[in-house]
């Protein structure tokens, strides 16, 4: 997956063009200085008149090691990880061909999530605080971390919520009332999110595609709830994740605004496939039901421009 990432060519990938732009263009840099270790990298890399090949295979190795790390270290089964990774309703791997700065903060920002389930908050902290280098937006899941961490849930409080905000999306969500809530965002400081905002009204998600990627997460999150006695942080963080998808899952993409919570599925799907449970048979049918809907969603990487793919990189500056 790395190979294929990283020796892609520039038109593999609807922002692998983009990129590139910015690795050979300064002025195009400036505007990601909020992205402080994102922009000292490529500035820094650009004055050493580093090809623009090499640029991107850092970039790919950024997203794949702590991924990795997190897979190899806290996975109790990092083959179904790694699985999950590929075929997730929520499109990690196809997505590391494009949002190459979120995805290299989201699997910094999942370092910080185990290193705080196990209790080691100064690693918690500087994970995070690379996170926010490479995308600034991640100091959104702050408090989010913060209520998860501090706040004692009640399990059936907690599945109701999730119902409840999951027929939200069903039935009463509309791309006019969650684009006027996240523009609000820009009044304080989140203005890649507010452009969210941007999306046009006929873009909204099918409820066809809404029942396809929100119920194998929201089933997980409840199943961990109720049958999980282990890693509870992680938990609470992933249901309290779930509940902000909900509420903005009918727009186009927004399914990215919650990556670096939701993209806990990949190690908690291992940890609850290997407990024994009566019910354990509801994992092995999500499993099943997302390599279905991989399949079936299988033109999705074409248009993404993942497909036809061609490797071997001839972009020089």
């Amino acid at each position: 997956m790395f190979c294929l990432c990283a020796f892609r060519m520039p038109w593999v990938g609807a922002d692998t063009y983009t990129y590139l732009q910015i690795y050979t263009n300064p002025t195009a840099l400036e505007s990601f200085k909020n992205e402080f270790i994102f922009y000292f990298l490529i500035k820094s890399l650009y004055g050493l008149n580093t090809p623009v090949w090499f640029t991107q295979i850092i970039s790919t190795l950024l997203i794949y090691i702590p991924f990795g790390i997190v897979i190899l270290r806290y996975s109790p089964k990092p083959s179904l990880s790694i699985l999950i990774f590929v075929v997730a309703s929520n499109n990690y791997f196809p997505e590391t061909f494009n949002i190459t700065r979120q995805f290299i903060s989201t699997g910094f920002l999942l370092l910080s999530w185990v290193s705080f389930s196990k209790l080691n908050y100064k690693a918690g902290i500087i994970y995070f605080f690379i996170a926010i280098g490479f995308h600034s937006t991640s100091i959104i899941y702050a408090p989010l971390a913060i209520l998860a961490f501090k706040t004692k849930y009640n399990i059936s409080t907690t599945i109701t919520i999730i119902l409840v905000t999951l027929c939200f999306a069903f039935v009463f969500s509309s791309v006019s009332i969650i684009t006027g809530a996240i523009s609000k965002l820009g009044a304080f400081g989140m203005d890649k999110y507010s452009e969210y905002a941007s999306y046009e009204l006929g873009k909204s998600r099918t409820k066809f595609g809404l029942i396809s990627d929100l119920l194998p997460v929201c089933t997980l999150g409840i199943y961990c709830l109720t049958q999980l006695k282990r890693e509870k942080f992680l938990i609470k963080l992933f249901c309290t994740g779930l509940v902000c998808l909900n509420m903005v899952s009918v727009m186009p993409t927004a399914y990215r605004m919650l990556f670096g919570i939701i993209s806990l599925e990949i190690i908690l799907y291992p940890m609850c496939y290997v407990q024994k449970s009566k019910y354990k048979w509801v994992i092995s049918l999500l499993i099943i039901f997302l390599c279905v809907m991989w399949v079936y969603k299988m033109p999705f990487l074409e248009g993404a421009k993942l497909l036809p793919y061609e490797s071997g990189v001839t972009y020089v500056r």
